[in-house]
């Protein structure tokens, strides 16, 4: 009887590996480059021994037409290669130190690396056969390796390869002849790309939130405390983003330092009053981003106009995002608004001077 089951079991196997492997839609897909990832693998002369590591991408996407790959380009921060082998930490530091000088990836000079494809053979359904160029060092040559492509529980798809590049090629030497001898022409990479179409994500109100400070003069002592975020959401288009906007509840502020509910309360009041937000004629603020630009892997340099009592002013601040083990995406940033520039302030001159004139935001928005 159990052997009956076994071809059957098999079967069943076969046909759930072959549905992962699948003829991608036609369209372009950007690099999700907090899932992303290229192992490096360095080897002594004759292959005696190795170094092994990691390096991340900084951009790029692939694009799909008719169940084949018809042009993509995969952008490499060599800035952050990283040993994984070595378990001493002054020999990691040495090695990286080493890849990065002059004598080798001179990353100084050549902080991106960059794998453009040529063209795509489809072998058959997810299988391809690829001819790129890939620069290091600013030097271009011609290579040829297989990929697979398979679809990810996430409405994306993974496309994984490996190739071997020849060091000399791209000018990767060890300065001294005896010293270069000692180490092997090749390089292995083995790349793991996760890739998605562009994403219009809605922010998770529920667990985004916006942390207010608030100074007395000289920042001799402070008070802080909350915002929810009432909607919002981000735009991307080829994995960066291209536009956004949050509103923020100015109802649902609450001071979090003091201890006394009465305490707590005066201060509430006198924050939603007409001397200060005014909520009851301006119950909502909004940050709307006007541009953003990936300065490193992970960072945003972002410009948005920031409205509150409806006085628009400019501002720019650095955001990190992250991916989270659910599948959304963070954001977490933090910057200063000037309460002046938007008339927020405490009726009497000799009040209002009892109070300084930034507040810092903290903000940090969960979106998926």
């Amino acid at each position: 009887m159990q052997q009956k089951q076994i071809p059957i079991i098999l079967f069943l196997f076969f046909c759930i590996l072959n549905s992962l492997f699948i003829n991608a839609q036609n369209g372009k897909y950007h690099i999700d480059n907090n899932k992303s990832e290229i192992e490096w693998t360095g080897y002594h002369a004759a292959k005696s021994f190795e170094h092994w590591g990691s390096i991340k991408t900084s951009s790029g996407f692939v694009t799909f037409e008719n169940g084949n790959i018809s042009g993509g380009e995969v952008n490499i921060d060599m800035n952050s290669i990283k040993n994984i082998d070595l378990k001493n930490d002054s020999d990691k530091n040495k090695l990286i130190r080493h890849l990065k000088s002059e004598e080798f990836f001179n990353v100084s000079k050549f902080p991106e690396a960059q794998l453009t494809v040529k063209k795509s053979e489809l072998v058959r359904k997810g299988v391809f056969n690829i001819t790129a160029d890939i620069t290091l060092k600013g030097i271009k040559k011609e290579i040829t390796f297989g990929a697979t492509c398979v679809s990810t529980y996430e409405n994306g798809y993974k496309i994984t390869a490996e190739l071997t590049i020849n060091r000399i090629m791209h000018d990767i030497m060890f300065g001294w002849s005896i010293e270069d001898a000692m180490i092997d022409k090749d390089i292995n990479l083995d790349i793991m790309l996760i890739i998605k179409q562009d994403d219009h994500l809605l922010v998770d109100t529920e667990n985004s939130v916006v942390e207010w400070t608030g100074y007395h003069p000289g920042k001799l002592y402070e008070h802080w405390g909350t915002l929810k975020v009432k909607t919002g959401y981000i735009d991307f288009k080829d994995g960066n983003i291209i536009s956004g906007e949050i509103i923020i509840d100015m109802k649902s502020l609450e001071n979090t330092d003091l201890t006394t509910s009465s305490d707590k309360k005066k201060l509430e009041d006198h924050l939603k009053s007409n001397s200060f937000f005014d909520v009851h004629n301006f119950p909502e603020a909004s940050l709307k981003i006007t541009s953003a630009e990936n300065t490193k892997v992970g960072l945003i340099k972002i410009t948005a106009d920031i409205t509150i009592k409806e006085v628009t002013k400019e501002i720019t601040f650095e955001a990190k995002n992250t991916s989270t083990y659910d599948n959304c995406i963070k954001f977490k940033t933090d910057f200063k608004i000037n309460r002046l520039d938007h008339n927020i302030t405490f009726g009497w001159d000799i009040e209002d001077a009892m109070i300084d004139k930034e507040i810092q935001l903290d903000v940090l928005l969960i979106c998926k």
